[in-house]
């Protein structure tokens, strides 16, 4: 009997080291978790502030880009009318021709 009784508390033993180890399994399960969920959020966060930052450098490229487009574009509207003011009959007289041009590469005769 001394036997069987042996054996049955080797088993029992054994069966509390498994429950042992089962919930130290779950509980290591759970700090990789969060540790993972911790490293994920890290990771986005740096992420996003990358990205913002990068759209604001690009905002103020295309905020510049535009400046210039105007500028430009201002300049020559100003040589445009400059040279209207100068010679209004001469401007007349090639949009005139410039219109004739147009309507006879258009005329379907």
């Amino acid at each position: 009997m001394s036997k069987k009784s042996d054996l049955n508390k080797e088993i029992e033993t054994l069966r509390e080291d498994v429950a042992k180890l089962r919930t130290d399994l779950a509980s290591t399960s759970k700090k990789l978790v969060d540790v993972g969920k911790d490293q994920t959020a890290s990771v986005t966060t740096a992420a996003k502030a990358k990205l913002q930052a990068e759209a604001a450098h690009l905002i103020t490229e295309l905020n510049s880009a535009l400046d210039s487009t105007r500028h430009s574009s201002k300049r020559a509207v100003n040589t445009i009318e400059n040279r209207l003011t100068e010679r209004p009959f001469m401007s007349v007289a090639v949009a005139l021709v410039a219109g004739l041009i147009c309507g006879k590469l258009t005329d379907r005769n």
